[in-house]
């Protein structure tokens, strides 16, 4: 009696933030039979400076495989070592794509890492399942979900505007899954379970814009005495920004104030429980939208990183001034009219039920030729 062979199924990340958008997938996939679960890590998990993110993979009982090193500990920010960092991830990963010869490779969001993991699986004839693809936002960022997407092969989005953008650029609408981000899973869980915290706190996360270092540099001056002000009245959670070029400028400045919080990583569910109770997100995070809006926390969005990412009735937008920022504080947190209409918030992303959705789709895909001899329609 010949026994079928397993679907092997490898699973790239390379940051805190992505990884939890998976988890509940993976999680599936390892308990299944027919599947095969290979786990690749990357990029800021294997930094000691980013708290060794990988460790959180650990803890939910996974294996990781592989690990690939593409920063260095301590190398400078520039955008020329950013690019350098996509050659090393690119040749970890050819000798052991060529070892292991996965059936399919599941990759997230929109990160150099991301743009190297794709292009090298496209270059290898590994089909690539894609998550979050479809969106937009400022930044670099825009450019590598795109790019990653047009590499991809089949595409597990977050929302119909998602789906409905990728059919536009060429993509087939029968390899487009419209199933809603996996993080809600999570979000659900935590939403579930009654948490009390009586704190007064704020979360503050702010990530380099690399179209614009120089201007961003001096922008995040005032961004930095909004919060030293905002720091009289809350407790700032301050959360270091991704390693991106440019991100040292804004890490030096909190390092050296007191007044902050500064925390390197917290694993998804302990973040999430704080995330449920502050009283609100500030910074440049897609967090604060696409997380925050489950618990109704308000988000003050700072700046152009996020444009044109669908947001909730959490979300308000706001440029870089210092009493632009503080009155907007005093907006989210005092009147009335928002307090209410928030109240009715909701998450856009998904309904905390996406993992088994994926899994019922990973389980009937068929590949045939036209799969990777991918054509604009």
């Amino acid at each position: 009696m010949s026994v079928s062979k397993k679907i092997k199924i490898f699973a790239f990340t390379g940051t805190r933030a992505d990884y939890p958008r998976i988890k509940s997938v993976l999680n599936l996939i390892r308990k299944n039979s027919k599947f095969e679960l290979k786990i690749v890590v990357t990029g800021s998990h294997l930094l000691k400076s980013s708290g060794y993110t990988y460790k959180d993979i650990l803890k939910d009982d996974f294996k990781i495989d592989y690990k690939v090193k593409m920063f260095k500990e301590n190398q400078t920010d520039s955008l020329g070592e950013n690019a350098l960092s996509f050659s090393r991830c690119s040749k970890g990963l050819v000798r052991i794509i060529e070892r292991e010869k996965p059936d399919y490779a599941i990759v997230t969001v929109d990160r150099v890492e991301t743009l190297a993991i794709a292009s090298i699986c496209a270059l290898m004839n590994i089909p690539i399942l894609h998550f979050q693809g479809g969106e937009i936002s400022g930044t670099i960022d825009e450019s590598i979900r795109h790019a990653v997407s047009k590499l991809s092969h089949f595409h597990f989005v977050s929302t119909p505007n998602s789906k409905k953008r990728l059919i536009q650029m060429g993509e087939q609408p029968k390899n487009v899954f419209l199933v809603g981000c996996p993080y809600t899973d999570i979000l659900k869980a935590v939403m579930e379970k009654k948490t009390n915290n009586s704190e007064k706190y704020c979360i503050f996360i702010m990530h380099s814009v690399t179209t614009n270092l120089d201007e961003a540099s001096k922008l995040f001056i005032s961004v930095y005495n909004a919060l030293e002000n905002i720091a009289k009245y809350f407790k700032v959670y301050c959360f270091t920004p991704n390693t991106d070029p440019g991100f040292k400028n804004i890490l030096n400045k909190l390092k050296k104030n007191k007044k902050f919080i500064l925390v390197k990583n917290l694993e998804s569910d302990s973040f999430l429980k704080l995330l449920k109770h502050a009283k609100f997100m500030i910074g440049n995070s897609s967090s604060g939208i696409r997380e925050a809006a489950s618990f109704k926390v308000p988000t003050i969005d700072i700046g152009s990183r996020q444009n044109g990412r669908e947001k909730s009735l959490n979300v308000i937008n706001v440029g870089f001034r210092e009493d632009e920022i503080l009155r907007k504080v005093k907006y989210v947190t005092t009147n009335s009219h928002f307090l209410k209409k928030l109240k009715n918030c909701e998450n856009i992303y998904g309904d905390g039920n996406v993992a088994k959705k994926v899994l019922k789709i990973l389980l009937n895909l068929k590949l045939d030729k036209t799969v990777l001899e991918k054509k604009i329609l």
